[in-house]
């Protein structure tokens, strides 16, 4: 388990950053004073220092300063200041990574790990070994997905395999996705292509900083960090992955491909580097606007000369990982077209192997303009990606496109919105770890930030009627009751009877068992809260019925404050712009 030493004097923020990494699996150890700070970094063996700038006694600077001098450990520097120069005063003085508040605990728990990870390959340390069986002469490396049979390699071309799994995570393909889309919705529909292409760089570079170490190509990385970036010929399948938010935003295939064309031209300036691009907007165009699989298949046939008459099963037997346009492009769209639903597209591209997450973003994008995507899979993926950051930049563009929701009004669809908290819990039980949680916690932060809501069952303590009152009703009868009806939340019992608060996501939740005869829907927030405060019970317990999660008194509190502190960093910002 790797220990970590945050010296922060804000208590408040330094018990959040403690108990979400401590909830991640990491030993977390704090201090509140720049001396105790250093003496402990220096005398102990920590494995990564998070650091607040503005400290009692030392400050993190020197803090910095003076363990860079004695060790290698990573080093995060957290501070308000946002100013460059002390961006540059802290890398400059040995710190690996800059973060300044407010931002996303999830974010910080993301860095963490990407960095441990980096330390780990650069001391030698980390040597994952795949998860291999052997019985009687047949090898199965679930690792890497291979069989061998008395030591023949057998090729299967299955596409059943788990869609999420513990480990998976956002990729290059899906930064620069987001900054793509962040930049045209700031230009414009009716922006110049040198004004698009201006913007383009200059957002990438932005997430580019904001993201390092997501998994970039070397040549690109080394332009996300250029002071006067140039396009560098390349035809890699980087402009098609990328490209998805031009097939979305413009009222014709010409402006389509214009803005494409754009996108692609900052970097991969090369002519199939620009058609990869191209091709792919034009695909989702087609889609989006009704077209069918043939009129699509025809088009981009016309246009750009893909050979698109193979067949996956064709492909696989000589597919490898490659990463130019004219290799992965054209097999991306036979993955869409030989699709029957979305899901099934993402199967088909990733069935393919080699550079999976591009092939999965170019499939992908082509099948959510064709069919939609089921709301749990966005549920899912919206969990895995940064809350804040890249989520904003996606609700901007869905409300532009004029699909987005307000979650805070009285139309929302609380059964669909809680299929976010019923996709997170099926994670939970693939994944049966502290990832798996950290996951649930945070969409249920989300969901308390939408004022969501659950069902809660209630029970009467006293009848509403009695049976010969019953016996004497007839039809179109008016019923006056001359007593007061008193509710209680009915409570579950676990195996070793202590009480639960049951709640549900849904009526098809709750229909699963039996519950009270009474049901309310009541916020999130309050039923948290009332279990809280609520002696009798441990916590709550999540659609008891069916795939379940059990809150504790602890996790609740932990929830509630992660909540709390979003909400006042919102009223802060809110308060700044008025």
């Amino acid at each position: 388990m790797s220990r970590i030493l945050i010296v922060e004097d804000e208590v408040a923020i330094a018990d959040l950053e403690k108990d979400y990494l401590e909830l991640s699996g990491f030993e977390v150890e704090v201090e509140n004073d720049g001396t105790s700070g250093l003496a402990r970094a220096l005398a102990e063996d920590f494995d990564l220092f998070i650091l607040d700038l503005m400290l009692p006694g030392i400050d993190g600077f020197e803090i910095c300063k003076r363990i860079r001098e004695k060790k290698n450990t990573p080093i995060l520097m957290v501070s308000a200041k946002k100013d460059d120069i002390d961006k540059i005063r802290g890398l400059g003085l040995g710190a690996d990574d800059y973060v300044t508040k407010p931002f996303s605990p999830s974010e910080l728990v993301a860095r963490v790990k990407a960095h441990l990870a980096r330390y780990e390959r650069l001391i030698g340390s980390a040597t994952p070994e795949n998860d291999i069986v052997e019985i009687r002469g047949i090898k199965i490396d679930k690792t890497a997905r291979r069989v061998w049979v008395n030591g023949e390699e057998k090729a299967f071309t299955t596409k059943e395999f788990d869609l999420f799994t513990k480990g998976c995570d956002f990729t290059d393909d899906s930064v620069m996705t987001i900054a793509v889309g962040e930049a045209l919705l700031a230009v414009g529909t009716e922006a110049t292509v040198k004004k698009i292409e201006e913007t383009v760089v200059t957002i990438m570079q932005d997430w580019g900083k904001r993201y390092p170490y997501a998994g970039y190509g070397g040549r690109f990385r080394y332009w996300l960090r250029e002071r006067n970036p140039k396009p560098y010929g390349s035809y890699g399948n980087g402009s098609a992955m990328r490209v998805s938010a031009a097939g979305w935003l413009y009222n014709s295939i010409e402006k389509t491909r214009e803005v494409a064309r754009a996108t692609a031209n900052v970097t991969h300036n090369h002519p199939e580097g620009i058609k990869g691009a191209e091709s792919t907007a034009s695909a989702i165009y087609m889609a989006r606007n009704g077209s069918s699989k043939e009129e699509i298949k025809a088009y981009i046939e016309r246009e750009f000369h893909y050979d698109l008459s193979r067949t996956l099963d064709n492909i696989r037997t000589y597919y490898h990982h490659v990463e130019s346009c004219q290799e992965t492009v054209p097999e991306a769209i036979i993955a869409f077209l030989e699709s029957k639903d979305f899901e099934d597209a993402i199967r088909n591209a990733v069935s393919l192997g080699g550079d999976t997450d591009t092939l999965g973003a170019i499939t992908g994008s082509i099948a959510e303009a064709f069919y939609g995507i089921p709301a749990v899979l966005i549920a899912e993926c919206k969990s895995r990606i940064d809350k804040g950051l890249m989520t904003d930049v996606l609700d901007e563009f869905d409300h532009v496109l004029g699909r987005s929701v307000d979650t805070y009004s009285d139309e929302v669809d609380e059964t669909q919105a809680n299929q976010m908290i019923e996709a997170a819990i099926d994670q939970y039980y693939i994944q049966q770890d502290k990832n798996g949680m950290l996951l649930f916690m945070e969409v249920m932060v989300t969901r308390m930030q939408q004022a969501g809501e659950v069902i809660v069952p209630y029970i009467t303590e006293n009848p509403f009627m009695s049976e010969e009152q019953i016996s004497k009703v007839k039809a179109g009868d008016t019923i006056s009751l001359d007593h007061d009806v008193r509710l209680k939340i009915e409570t579950v019992k676990d195996a070793d009877e202590k009480e639960w608060i049951g709640v549900f996501t849904s009526s098809e939740e709750m229909h699963k068992g039996s519950a009270g005869n009474v049901q309310m829907n009541q916020s999130i927030e309050s039923i948290l809260r009332l279990a809280l405060n609520w002696e009798q019970v441990n916590g709550i317990v999540i659609n008891p019925f069916g795939k379940y999660i059990q809150m504790t008194k602890k996790m609740i509190e932990l929830l509630i404050n992660g909540y709390e502190y979003y909400e006042n960093e919102r009223k802060s910002k809110d308060d700044e712009n008025n």
